[in-house]
């Protein structure tokens, strides 16, 4: 590419003259901000030059869709498939987490609160963590566990309802 194109024109470069040409669905206006000063080769597979490009670009990614590359922020995109669930368990656990880990009384006080939020053990529990309660529900019914509280209180259980507020935890600040 020659001096002064901007990051734009060199994507556009690269989808033309790949080894494989690809079409351009659309890319963000905020690569046509910066340019280059001196004259810039690209070599490689496109998609590890286009990676290249956008570490310029904090937030930005690139994906292809039927109609050929995008290039936006995904940011967005993410955040609309993390489920309800998630979202409230995933920012409760990072407000009562401490240096990476959080305590007996915080798991208790988040049980309590997805309680109250009206989300469900069978719903919202993966089926690994589920089945041990389901089993326990079969044999004591009049002692079934219930409530993600219950769960939280009984030592038999209380890690399957951890393991799944870390997996909250985590969708929820790989979405943020």
């Amino acid at each position: 590419m020659s001096a002064g194109s901007s990051h734009r024109e060199d994507v556009e470069e690269i989808a033309r003259m790949s080894s494989q040409p690809f079409s351009i669905a659309s890319i963000s206006k905020v690569l046509d901000e910066r340019k280059s000063l001196r004259g810039v080769a690209y070599f490689g597979e496109a998609g590890s030059q286009i990676d290249k490009i956008l570490h310029n670009y904090p937030g930005m990614r690139w994906w292809m869709e039927k109609d050929g590359l995008v290039i936006d922020v995904a940011q967005q995109h993410s955040a609309n498939r993390l489920s309800e669930f998630d979202r409230t368990a995933g920012k409760l656990v990072c407000d009562a987490t401490r240096h990476g880990k959080f305590s007996t009384d915080a798991v208790g006080k988040i049980a309590t609160g997805l309680d109250v939020s009206g989300f469900t053990l069978s719903e919202n529990l993966q089926p690994a963590q589920w089945k041990p309660i389901a089993d326990h529900n079969r044999k004591h019914a009049k002692s079934a566990i219930k409530t993600f509280a219950a769960a939280a209180s009984n030592p038999k259980f209380v890690r399957s309802v951890r393991r799944r507020l870390y997996v909250a935890r985590d969708r929820y600040q790989k979405s943020l």
